[in-house]
């Protein structure tokens, strides 16, 4: 599996023009490569996912580098399952007192 720091690379520098995408995604790949390298001659274990959070935090619900992760579920869809979650209950309720 590629790491974050080498999908940032192949996601924002165009291989064809030789060029960033933009001048702030190779400022931010800059300092991922230094964070990396720093690391490897300190002898410190620290993981790939670690230094791209630390250089670039991460958003919630949103993982940098890969994308949006799982859309939370709509408030009327988590009603709607709250609900029928409820009736179950009740009917379970009744059906209990009813004994």
């Amino acid at each position: 599996m590629m790491d974050r720091i080498t999908l940032w690379y192949k996601t924002h520098f165009n291989k064809k023009t030789g060029k960033w995408s933009d001048v702030k995604l190779e400022q931010i790949y800059n300092q991922l490569i230094e964070a990396n390298e720093r690391c490897e001659a300190e002898g410190l274990d620290v993981t790939i996912d670690k230094i791209f959070n630390s250089v670039v935090p991460p958003k919630s619900g949103y993982v940098q580098g890969f994308g949006p992760g799982p859309k939370p579920m709509s408030r009327t869809l988590r009603l709607s399952s709250e609900g029928r979650r409820l009736k179950i209950e009740q009917n379970l309720l009744k059906k209990e007192m009813r004994s």
